[in-house]
């Protein structure tokens, strides 16, 4: 599709759509920046032109949890109200400029503010250290009980992504060449 994203002539059907038709580029272009912003995330996303396209138009509404996160940060705003219908509230020239510290919607302030914590955290657990300092293995500790913790809570469904970020962490880290008591303590 040649020419600005969402620019088809009527009036946008979601903020999303009208979002997208106030950025000076195409949505093949939109959707690899979705997929830099994602690796930036540390998140494994993608996204294509053709499910951007089918999303902004109304067409479709479920994303997984991950595609969730970086739409959200991409534009600043719940992703529930980026699929909305548009209400024409929305000033022309409304274009995101580039990452948001806040969207003023408590929900996905908190998601945002989770994205962070979790990439601060993987950095500093990750980093190229051979071995691994007493708070970053206080740091593992302290997410696996946790989870422990919330695991007869919280339903699987909203625990499961920190279980797979945390054994994603412990994998990476017995990975690496570590002292022996190290590589017990994370087993």
């Amino acid at each position: 599709m040649a020419g600005n994203a969402g620019k088809s002539g009527q009036d946008p059907r979601t903020t999303l759509e009208l979002l997208l038709s106030q950025q000076p580029k195409t949505y093949e272009e939109i959707a690899r920046d979705f997929g830099v912003l994602a690796r930036k995330m540390g998140e494994d996303a993608t996204l294509t032109a053709r499910h951007l396209r089918r999303l902004a138009s109304g067409q479709r509404s479920g994303v997984n949890p991950v595609t969730r996160r970086v739409l959200q940060m991409m534009f600043g705003k719940p992703l529930e109200e980026l699929l909305s219908p548009w209400d024409g509230t929305l000033v022309a020239g409304s274009t995101p400029s580039g990452l948001v510290i806040s969207t003023g919607h408590p929900t996905a302030d908190k998601e945002l503010i989770n994205v962070a914590a979790q990439r601060a955290r993987r950095f500093a657990l990750t980093t190229g250290q051979t071995d691994l300092t007493p708070e970053a293995m206080e740091q593992v500790h302290a997410d696996v009980r946790r989870l422990a913790m919330e695991y007869p809570q919280r339903p699987l469904s909203e625990l499961l992504p920190d279980m797979i970020e945390a054994q994603d962490t412990i994998y990476t880290l017995l990975e690496r060449q570590r002292r022996p008591g190290q590589a017990r303590q994370l087993l």
